[in-house]
């Protein structure tokens, strides 16, 4: 059974690459942006019945706009703060590692090839074929 809250996360992941693409293609600012999200998030968070959200863009390496909305405690009305409040992520830590791994990939920063060990400084024991390499759980 898919949750009622899955389509708003899905609908995020969706922002944020449609953001990205906008990034590249025109300026994005910070005005253009609150503006933005301000009138999507939090009529969004309402609809889908979730307490609040975090929204924090980064450009060029830096924070361009960083935005709670909603509630970090409903009882106590107490709003998100994006610089405090913490969400527990679940299983949404997947797929944006995934999609974080392949813009590596194309940006030729990262091989799928090679030993993952050459990339940490920890040590892992090496994979013998790619398909042992490939579980994700």
């Amino acid at each position: 059974m898919i949750s009622t809250r899955a389509p708003f996360v899905y609908a995020c992941l969706l922002l944020l690459a449609m953001m990205a693409r906008l990034g590249q293609a025109a300026e994005l600012n910070r005005e253009d942006l609150s503006a933005f999200l301000d009138g999507l998030i939090p009529t969004t968070i309402e609809r889908a019945d979730i307490a609040g959200a975090v929204v924090v863009v980064v450009r060029g390496g830096r924070i361009l706009l960083a935005r709670g909305y909603g509630y970090a405690d409903v009882d106590n009305a107490r709003p998100v703060d994006p610089n405090t409040t913490l969400f527990r992520i679940a299983s949404i830590s997947k797929p944006v590692t995934a999609t974080a791994v392949m813009q590596l990939v194309e940006h030729g920063k990262l091989d799928l090839d090679q030993d993952v060990n050459a990339y940490l400084d920890s040590r892992f024991p090496p994979a013998t074929t790619r398909r042992s390499r490939c579980a994700i759980s």
